[in-house]
């Protein structure tokens, strides 16, 4: 009878350790799991389908891939991006002259934003991607009127 308990509580310590380590995904957000999920987009914004669809986009599983696709053909749909924008949002690939609204669709929300005016009334912002702690791998995304004008990917 000890060995089967034994046997019983190394194996709830494994469970227990699994699922623990399954919840400490860095990159892991209920929230855009749940757009994913969604049944109807009709009311959620085209910004958060954007940040959910960039979620999906550098998944290895197909089917999470699906996600993204369905996500940026509600969006396209919507008239907030292009086709051109949805083909290289579908692959995360930001370029020059892309929309701040394309530019969420490929990467996602930005770690930290910038924004102010030129001296001749146009916007400026400043996008900062930051990939670890510290803020030495990071990329940057300037735009002009909304407008990418400058990509810095080289951290």
């Amino acid at each position: 009878m000890k060995r089967m308990t034994g046997l019983r509580t190394s194996g709830l310590a494994l469970i227990v350790a699994l699922t623990t380590t399954a919840c400490t995904d860095p990159y892991f957000s209920q929230d855009l799991e749940n757009i994913g999920a969604s049944k109807d987009l009709s009311g959620i914004s085209s910004t958060d389908l954007c940040d959910a669809a960039s979620y999906f986009t550098y998944d290895d599983d197909p089917s999470e891939r699906t996600k993204a696709r369905r996500l940026l053909a509600e969006v396209h749909n919507r008239g907030h991006i292009s086709r051109k924008d949805y083909n290289s949002a579908l692959t995360g690939d930001a370029e020059l002259g892309m929309t701040d609204m394309a530019v969420t669709c490929a990467w996602g929300l930005p770690y930290s934003e910038e924004e102010y005016y030129l001296a001749d009334g146009r916007k400026y912002t400043r996008w900062v991607y930051q990939y670890d702690d510290y803020g030495n791998d990071r990329s940057t995304i300037e735009f002009v009127n909304d407008r990418v004008v400058s990509l810095d990917t080289d951290g």
